[in-house]
């Protein structure tokens, strides 16, 4: 969730302090927040399993509405970040 929140803090700067404000919380602590929920992953994210889901990542729906360009090097960051 952080990585996903950092790559897009650039293009949303406004929406997210706008939320940390409303939640009166910094973003610092939001981090640290997040990082005691101990959220884990149930799939194994070895590298085979990585390369064949950023090229469905990549093609999704979701990403030709995105409001940025991700790349795919962006994407192999944020799975190996969840390893």
């Amino acid at each position: 969730m952080r990585s996903i929140l950092e790559l897009y803090y650039p293009s949303i700067i406004n929406e997210i302090d706008s939320l940390m404000s409303y939640l009166n919380i910094q973003l610092k602590d939001f981090y640290i927040w997040l990082e005691s929920l101990e959220l884990k992953t149930t799939v194994k994210l070895n590298d085979q399993f990585i390369d064949e889901k950023i090229e469905e990542v990549i093609n999704s729906r979701n990403m030709v509405n995105n409001p940025i360009e991700v790349s795919t090097t962006q994407i192999r960051q944020i799975y190996y970040q969840l390893k």
